[in-house]
Order: structure tokens, then sequence, then C-alpha cells
């Protein structure tokens, strides 16, 4: 189970950059603008707009770039939660 805190707004300037290192469960959520996501071992580019989230799927380095002009957004960074009921339940049947 993931569940993800609520930081800070970040503002990017058009070709701004974050760099997240190994964040699988991540949640970039853009608030204003447009921004261009890619991740190491993932041919996919992702672009959120406005109102639209993403949840970091890959290891490795993670990057998210303003485009088409300055961008706001926030990134939930994962905490680690107790496994679910299912999971619990199917450790202990092993």
């Amino acid at each position: 189970m993931v569940c993800l805190s609520n930081d800070p707004v970040i503002h990017l300037e058009r070709g701004g950059l974050i760099r997240l290192d190994d964040g699988v469960g991540s949640s970039v959520a853009c608030i204003e603008g447009a921004v261009w996501i890619t991740q190491d071992y993932d041919r996919r580019d992702i672009v959120l707009t406005a109102g639209e989230t993403y949840v970091v799927e890959c290891p490795g380095l993670t990057v998210v770039c303003a485009i088409a002009g300055p961008a706001a957004l926030t990134i939930g960074q994962p905490v680690v939660a107790e496994a679910s009921l299912a999971e619990a339940l199917k450790q202990r049947a092993a």
C-alpha cells in the first residue's frame, strides 16, 4: 500500500527540470501548464496538463520537464504503510 504526502507546489519555467531518483510510487500532479515525464526503462512519454496526475512506475531516474510555458506541479513522495489484508493473509498461508 502506498500513501502519498502533500508537498508544496513547485513552479518551473519552460524547459525547467525536476529529477526524481528511484521515485517509484511518487505522484506527479500538474496544477498549471503542461509537463512531460520520461522514465528509465520506459519507452513512453507521459504528458500531463492541468488537473492530471501520474504515479511513477519505473525504478531509476524519472525526469519531469515544463513544456509549452511555465508549469506548477506537486510531487507526493511515497510512504510505506502496513501490508494490505490480502498480502498479510497470503504471507500467513505460506
